[in-house]
């Protein structure tokens, strides 16, 4: 992928754009399914080489320039899932500094603070942290079938540096057509991302309006307040809207919790 901001297919029967900023992995392909259904001009925001990775302010400064070039003033209608929600959050601040307009802010089942709280573990660098594998193994999973023997070694490294050495061995085994390089620079990105996550930190209040979709079966919530901690960092009172579903539902089975429905009225 070349170009940050793409026209994704989608129903599009209406004029507005909506920007939706990528989940943790970088790109918008988890939610294709979801994007066919919704009924506005989509743009995914992706994940770029160029793209800055070191914290959220500069990967929103980036994407702004290049949701600029497809659409040079507003209103904007914002959008972004997991880790997306914080990019989102960013870009809505970035665009209030600059006097444009933000009619709609949507957060898919993410928000700066809980991404915070999912990340928190990688400030840790346990021996024995299983959250911390399991993680990773997670990122593995998106290439290969992981035999039960990867765990084990996993758990063995000293470091996340080493654990990290041993996830592109492992891939690079299973696909050796794909360069290590290159393999590196997707899980080592992916890590990045998450630890810009971690450090990110608002510099202000959103006054933009704000509406979280949030999902009731969701165990990333647990340690969190109901409504994502966006009462501490929006001015206005932030809609929730709850769906019945995992927080996987957006890629997984988005059509059967009725997930276009429910984006389609908000946009």
């Amino acid at each position: 992928q070349t170009k940050a901001v793409v026209r994704m297919n989608s129903l599009g029967t209406c004029k507005d754009n909506v920007f939706i900023v990528h989940p943790i992995d970088g790109t918008m392909q988890m939610l294709e399914e979801l994007v066919r259904n919704l009924d506005a001009n989509i743009y995914g925001i992706e994940c770029v080489m160029e793209a800055p990775i070191e914290s959220i302010e500069k990967l929103a400064e980036y994407y702004l320039n290049e949701i600029k070039n497809v659409q040079p003033t507003g209103p904007y209608k914002i959008a972004g899932y997991t880790f997306g929600a914080s990019v989102a959050f960013e870009l809505a601040l970035q665009l209030e500094k600059q006097n444009e307009k933000v009619s709609l802010l949507l957060l898919l089942d993410g928000s700066p603070r809980l991404n915070q709280t999912l990340t928190q573990i990688y400030t840790q660098d346990d021996l024995s942290n299983e959250k911390q594998n399991t993680i990773i193994l997670k990122i593995i999973s998106q290439y290969m079938p992981i035999p039960f023997n990867v765990y084990t070694s996993m758990s063995k490294c000293p470091s996340q540096k080493e654990k990290l050495n041993y996830a592109v061995t492992v891939v690079h085994e299973s696909s050796p057509h794909v360069s290590i390089d290159d393999i590196y620079v997707v899980i080592s990105g992916y890590l990045r991302r998450i630890e810009s996550a971690i450090i990110y930190e608002p510099s202000s209040k959103v006054k933009s309006k704000a509406v979280l979709v949030k999902c009731t079966k969701s165990s990333i919530s647990e340690d969190i307040a109901w409504d994502y901690g966006l009462s501490e960092i929006c001015e206005e009172a932030v809609d929730i809207i709850e769906v019945d579903g995992s927080h996987n539902c957006f890629f997984e089975n988005p059509l059967e919790t009725g997930l276009p429905k429910i984006l389609n009225k908000i946009l």
